[in-house]
């Protein structure tokens, strides 16, 4: 009758077995590993984000410009160097950026604030033009429906429509016109 009350008073201690540690550890390290994960990728993403917002509010501006200089103004994507630029089409020379009159409007992507983030095509070609009221034209001419002017990582593009309207949408695929927008 001894043993048996040994082996009670045992079985009542409280406390945790190496088992019962081993796999709380072992989730504890899991979780950690998914959240590190997330964090990176919505890092990433927000990066991506805020490089496309400034694309979308530096082409607004081009358009902003046209309308206020009545001169023809160019908004060039040039792939290859993973870049952006304004230019008056007449000479040739830099629209100043809209936050300081020493710098002209050039943005070049993959480093600093904008690290990671890339052009990966564009569908209007490379440079899409505002005309002297304000509206949009590629070589010169109007079109019709909606562009992505710059399409970054992939998957968030910058779009216009012939009236003008620019706005950000990502990606989805599937049928459909296969962008939703971003707010």
């Amino acid at each position: 009758m001894k043993i048996s009350k040994e082996k009670k008073s045992l079985r009542s201690r409280k406390g945790f077995t190496l088992i019962e540690l081993i796999v709380v550890i072992t989730a504890v390290a899991f979780l950690t590993g998914v959240v590190g994960v997330n964090v990176q990728h919505t890092n990433q993403q927000t990066t991506i984000f805020n490089a496309a917002n400034k694309a979308l509010a530096d082409l607004r501006y081009a358009e902003e410009v046209a309308m206020t200089t009545h001169r023809r103004v160019d908004f060039i994507v040039n792939q290859g160097a993973n870049k952006y630029e304004v230019k008056y089409h007449s000479d040739g020379t830099y629209v100043k950026s809209s936050t300081s009159d020493d710098d002209d409007l050039i943005v070049q992507l993959g480093s600093g604030i904008s690290s990671g983030v890339t052009i990966t095509s564009s569908a209007t070609g490379n440079t899409l033009s505002f005309m002297e009221w304000g509206e949009p034209a590629l070589n010169g001419a109007t079109f019709t429906g909606e562009r992505s002017v710059a399409r970054f990582n992939s998957h968030m593009h910058l779009i216009i429509v012939e009236s003008g309207y620019a706005y950000l949408a990502e990606e989805v695929g599937g049928s459909g016109c296969g962008f939703t927008i971003c707010h």
